[in-house]
């Protein structure tokens, strides 16, 4: 998040969040939208409560509908799955602009919302692994650069998840277990598939190597 911009959180929940970012002057504005009435409530009930009506807007919205393009900066979304987080910034064509900010915490599928990212020609740049309550997500930052690619099987499942940070281990270890969960699979099926099979293979050796490499 850039310290300046008006920020506009989609699925804003409870408005904590969109609160926290105002109250501390990273942002100067915020539009905090959701689909729900009942959380939209909340939102506003602790907005109020903070004195941050004059920071804070509000709007029962799907997605990124009634957005101000030219005034929104950066744009949140986190607690989404791949698909809903991809189908909002599809719907929103300004966003392909590289002043344009992505700040997108997906809830699950991490792997395939790199993927339609990169078809789409957004560029990630930067991850932070992040283990909350036992699981582990992945914060991203993303941008607009215009050139639509296909990923590598490492850059779709690792992207740019650093080994070296404990989290980053972490979520290296899980994506190893779903490679070897999905080999085992597909050697007990009755229709093979080489192809994946071999990607499934490739990938977790290549995880293995560069985890023995950084040791811990």
């Amino acid at each position: 998040m850039r310290r300046g911009s008006f920020a506009a959180d989609v699925g804003c929940d409870h408005g904590k969040l969109a609160a926290a970012l105002a109250q501390r002057g990273i942002c100067p504005r915020v539009l905090a939208s959701d689909l729900r009435p009942g959380p939209l409530t909340g939102a506003r009930a602790l907005v109020e409560r903070l004195g941050l009506g004059d920071r804070v807007q509000l709007a029962l919205a799907d997605g990124l509908c009634g957005a101000p393009p030219e005034l929104v900066d950066d744009v949140i979304i986190a607690g989404l799955g791949a698909e809903e987080t991809a189908r909002i910034i599809l719907g929103a064509p300004w966003l392909k602009h590289p002043d344009k900010r992505l700040v997108l915490v997906p809830a699950s599928r991490h792997g395939l919302l790199r993927e339609l990212l990169a078809r789409e020609g957004y560029e990630i740049l930067k991850e932070i692994p992040v283990q909350e309550a036992g699981q582990l997500y992945t914060v991203m930052s993303a941008r607009y650069c215009a050139r639509p690619r296909e990923l590598t099987s490492r850059e779709r499942e690792l992207g740019l998840i650093d080994p070296s940070l404990p989290e980053g281990r972490s979520y290296w270890l899980r994506v190893l277990g779903r490679c070897r969960r999905i080999e085992a699979g597909l050697l007990q099926a009755a229709r093979e598939d080489p192809e994946l099979l071999r990607r499934q293979r490739e990938l977790a050796r290549y995880i293995e190597g560069e985890l023995e490499e950084h040791g811990n």
